[in-house]
């Protein structure tokens, strides 16, 4: 079912492979931890040298500390949602060690999510923001903020240049898929791979049937994609396992975090640093 599918490590990959000709000049940044308990953002890009300009309509804005929300194909996009967003961009910055180490005028903010947001952009209006389309699938919403504020919206991105997030949705289409592949097959670098296989993993799961029909009906695509994707579907199938039993022992046996650390590193002979981490990724707990 799509509310199991783990959408926003997809999402980092698909960051990581659209800028991928910046990797020296930018840092990706997951789930980004602010110091107030229990209060992440999903995905901090920061600019080593904030006057490099990423070309590309998504990314043009950027200054040196972007903060990307993103929502799930069916998450709900609302002003409580863009309201939080503001609010975790603010609480960044209020975060930064000298004082105004981080300018306001270096920040700016990013909303995704694959469907239009029509409630969204009507409330924007209406509280007297403007909303402007910059170009396929990019608004711009203007007097929200001092830094730079956009919504994403996936569905409409250009299909060839943005294939790596259109992949992610469940609707995606056979074309989507074929422009995507064209993508994930282009470089060698084990880095980039990790990133594909990132999308792909969310990709398949979320759009089965197709994957099915493709690997059917070309051949050569079934054969680089079994070859891509076989360790991590091996790796995946063992982590799902790992999950089941820390759920098991959270939801059933109400047994504490740490004493299913314990459990965990004696059934399936993990280190205690890798035990943990399945633990805090699995029951949502922030890193001590």
């Amino acid at each position: 079912m799509e509310d199991k599918i783990k959408y926003h490590p997809g999402f980092v990959g698909g960051l990581g492979v659209l800028l991928w000709d910046y990797r020296e000049m930018i840092d990706i940044v997951p789930e980004k931890w602010l110091r107030t308990e229990g209060i992440r953002m999903d995905v901090l890009i920061l600019k080593k040298d904030p006057a490099v300009t990423l070309k590309n309509d998504m990314c043009s804005i950027f200054r040196g500390h972007n903060i990307l929300e993103y929502k799930r194909p069916e998450g709900e996009l609302s002003i409580d949602v863009f309201a939080k967003a503001m609010a975790y961009t603010y609480l960044y910055k209020s975060l930064g060690k000298p004082i105004d180490s981080i300018s306001l005028t270096d920040l700016t903010m990013t909303l995704y999510r694959h469907k239009y947001p029509r409630q969204l952009f009507r409330k924007l209006t209406e509280i007297g923001l403007q909303v402007i389309r910059k170009a396929a699938g990019i608004y711009y919403v203007e007097g929200a903020a001092v830094f730079p504020v956009q919504v994403i919206v996936g569905s409409e991105l250009e299909p060839k240049e943005f294939a790596m997030f259109r992949v992610l949705a469940p609707e995606a289409t056979w074309q989507d898929l074929t422009n995507f592949n064209e993508i994930a097959f282009l470089r060698e670098d084990a880095a980039y791979k990790r990133y594909v296989d990132s999308i792909f993993q969310v990709s398949v799961s979320a759009n089965r049937q197709l994957y099915d029909q493709m690997t059917r009906e070309d051949k050569k695509m079934c054969e680089a994609l079994k070859d891509l994707l076989k360790e991590d579907f091996a790796a995946a199938e063992a982590r799902g396992k790992i999950e089941g039993v820390i759920q098991l022992y959270h939801e059933e046996m109400g047994l504490a975090p740490q004493e299913i650390v314990v459990r965990i590193m004696s059934r399936f002979s993990l280190d205690e640093e890798t035990a943990q981490k399945y633990v805090e990724n699995t029951l949502g707990l922030q890193p001590v």
